[in-house]
């Protein structure tokens, strides 16, 4: 495989949106996980398993055993067996395939910055320890359990409680992290909350989140969300989250042919004139000047 350059890196918010590859998703469940992120991955047999390059590092806990499944890195490509409980590490900026009978998995991603020196995870990261760099001879009982607990609650229906003991289990398996395998959770996770939160609106292009709701993903107080999303971008959330409709909302003067009515209802302005006062305040111009401008003769009302 070759080695990807630091531009060709995956986020872990693409590793996600590659819902095919880990199709019971728990993104929900990291916000109050401290900066670890949390995915799990029903069993599977002759279905291959991509790992792409990431911008972070990639721990897998083998839920169930294994006896035979296949294992390529950019190191080696040779047959590995596997016990319930095993780890099997991908670091950053190295891709991997998996195929044969994967066992369930509990993925846990981790951001390189947030490892200490000589963590217990160095060794298998650096490569030292196994000929394909992937393998971390550890058997994790505390993991298998908690992560066996995450798979099962995500195969049952919605109910009221259930999210609610997902990030229970996740700050478990958090805490556990952090005192086993030298993890570091301060300051970096606040960043890492408002950059996931950006990466999301960034993909929005109707139904834009409210303050309250924004917060509640990160999992920080209100007034805290407030106070790091503005260290961190230079803007209030409310007047981040109005760039964005404003900037969606001159995408869709430029390109669709629907009126500005529609264009306020489907970016939440409370109305028509709503969204032309806001325009104008940050644009400059009124929608109907700036269609004129990027040659949309006519913008109807």
């Amino acid at each position: 495989m070759k080695k990807d350059s630091p531009s060709d890196l995956v986020g872990i918010a693409s590793v996600r949106a590659s819902i095919g590859g880990w199709p019971i998703s728990t993104a929900g469940m990291s916000s109050t996980s401290r900066g670890l992120y949390f995915d799990v991955r029903e069993a599977s047999h002759g279905v291959e398993l991509i790992v792409p390059a990431c911008d972070h590092h990639a721990v897998m806990v083998a839920l169930a055993s294994s006896r035979q499944f296949k294992c390529e890195t950019h190191r080696a490509s040779r047959e590995v067996s596997c016990r319930a409980g095993d780890l099997i590490v991908i670091r950053a900026a190295s891709a991997a395939r998996l195929s044969g009978a994967i066992p369930p998995m509990l993925r846990i991603g981790i951001e390189p910055e947030q490892l200490r020196n000589n963590s217990r995870l160095d060794k298998s990261l650096r490569g030292e320890d196994d000929q394909t760099g992937s393998i971390l001879y550890v058997n994790d009982v505390f993991a298998l359990y908690i992560g066996g607990a995450i798979l099962e609650e995500m195969r049952k229906p919605d109910s009221e409680w259930r999210m609610s003991l997902l990030h229970h289990l996740a700050e478990a398996l958090t805490v556990h992290f952090v005192t086993q395998y030298g993890v570091y959770t301060g300051e970096i996770t606040d960043r890492e909350a408002i950059r996931r939160i950006i990466e999301h609106l960034g993909r929005t292009t109707h139904d834009f989140p409210d303050l309250s709701a924004l917060a509640k993903q990160t999992g920080l107080s209100r007034f805290h969300f407030i106070r790091v999303f503005k260290t961190e971008t230079g803007m209030t959330p409310a007047r981040y989250v109005e760039q964005c409709r404003i900037k969606q909302a001159k995408s869709l003067i430029e390109t669709a042919e629907i009126s500005l009515a529609d264009i306020a209802d489907r970016l939440g302005f409370s109305d028509q004139s709503h969204l032309t006062r806001r325009f104008k305040a940050i644009v400059g111009k009124t929608p109907a000047a700036y269609a004129r401008a990027n040659a949309r003769k006519h913008l109807s009302d």
